[in-house]
């Protein structure tokens, strides 16, 4: 997990928890696509490469910051 004081690099792989049978959600703001977009891209490759199943990883995408913790939200219901 990253932290103030560590960052997920500077973690082995091995660290890192399999995550075959982890149910992953993600909510993504649409504005300022081109950097929400490449982070939504590094974040569903790294969980991928830790063995979370595609079908795992649930994304929702809101229009903005604002509706983020709403995004959230749904992924709970």
């Amino acid at each position: 997990m990253a932290s103030n004081l560590k960052t997920l690099s500077d973690f082995g792989s091995a660290e890192i928890p399999n995550g075959i049978d982890m149910k992953i959600g993600i909510v993504v703001a649409q504005w300022n696509k081109e950097i929400t977009d490449a982070l939504l891209k590094g974040a569903h490759d790294t969980l991928v490469k830790h063995n979370v199943k595609e079908e795992n990883i649930v994304t929702v995408s809101v229009p903005g910051t604002f509706e983020l913790t709403l995004g959230a939200q749904s992924l709970l219901l």
